[in-house]
């Protein structure tokens, strides 16, 4: 469904408006709180700056790294309500609606319990970790070849 044409732009319609977004262009994705099985890609750069430029299943970012706006994540904490507080910021790869197989390590965030992102497998915190590559399908997120902290 959702691919970059020829000239590495995803053209998509956001609430009947036209929005755009190029291959490699800066954005902040996060769960979609009304879809689950979605993703929103915003932009933070660019014409379409802080809004939502797409949806998707799966979302490839390269240059990845992850966020959490503590003061937000409190303030779910105390009224028990679900907000966004929470994104993997990178440069956009790829968009779709196909889910693959990934082989990097997954990555997973529970504001209800934690205050960052962490390994699944040995509950490590990610911190400031760059990672080469993150895809954002399902439930978690997984990871390729750590790169740099920042």
């Amino acid at each position: 469904m959702n691919s970059f044409d020829k000239s590495m732009v995803l053209h998509t319609m956001i609430r009947g408006k036209e929005r755009y977004i190029c291959q490699n262009d800066m954005v902040k994705v996060y769960r979609n709180l009304n879809k689950p099985a979605y993703f929103s890609v915003v932009a933070l750069t660019g014409k379409f700056k802080n809004k939502v430029v797409a949806y998707g299943q799966s979302i490839t970012l390269t240059n990845a790294f992850f966020k959490v706006s503590l003061a937000s994540r409190q303030r779910a904490l105390n009224n028990r309500t679900r907000c966004v507080h929470a994104w993997c910021i990178g440069q956009i790869n790829n968009i779709s609606n196909h889910i693959e197989v990934c082989d990097g390590r997954e990555v997973t965030y529970q504001p209800f319990i934690r205050d960052d992102f962490h390994y699944i497998d040995n509950k490590k915190s990610v911190g400031n970790t760059r990672f080469l590559k993150a895809i954002m399908q399902g439930k978690n997120v997984s990871v390729h070849h750590r790169r740099t902290t920042l």
